[in-house]
């Protein structure tokens, strides 16, 4: 699974952002160390970049970020969040918000590509065995589902180069 993001950030402060139907939450972290984190609601704001920008409000040179990834409920293709789901808010791309920012780089994945990005970090002590006759097989595929504004799923193989 060698697409997988790395779990530091080589001492880049980095944002991260989780957007679904009711709220926008927010960590601002260098090097697994969390910076700041705030939970927005998504309705007493006109648009991401509104939120980020409160967000990032007041923050030093030191901390402010210079990446970011923003998971989002929603259909996202070439960077590009294509329809917001039960917010009001306009589309955007990650190139457009990383200008906006003035960041060097942001990417925009779907919510449950991060969550299934996330399962790569867990420990055997995070993970509950749901059927005991069985053990995990190496390269296995890996699924994930939740509920949340919707329906989410998601999947993750892994593969040799």
């Amino acid at each position: 699974m060698s697409n997988a993001p790395a779990t530091d950030s080589c001492g880049i402060p980095c944002l991260v952002t989780d957007i679904g139907g009711t709220n926008c939450r927010c960590v601002l972290f260098r090097d697994d160390v969390i910076i700041a984190e705030l939970t927005f609601d998504t309705k007493k704001y006109t648009s991401l970049s509104h939120c980020l920008k409160t967000f990032l409000e007041g923050k030093n040179a030191n901390d402010y970020p210079k990446v970011a990834v923003i998971g989002i409920a929603g259909p996202v293709e070439n960077n590009r969040i294509q329809e917001m789901n039960n917010i009001p808010w306009p589309t955007f791309s990650g190139d457009e918000l990383a200008q906006e920012l003035g960041i060097l780089s942001c990417k925009v994945i779907n919510d449950f590509t991060a969550v299934g990005y996330g399962i790569l970090g867990l420990n055997d002590s995070d993970v509950v065995n749901m059927n005991p006759n069985t053990s995990e097989v190496t390269g296995m595929p890996k699924a994930v589902i939740g509920a949340g504004t919707g329906l989410g799923v998601g999947y993750l193989t892994s593969h040799d180069n």
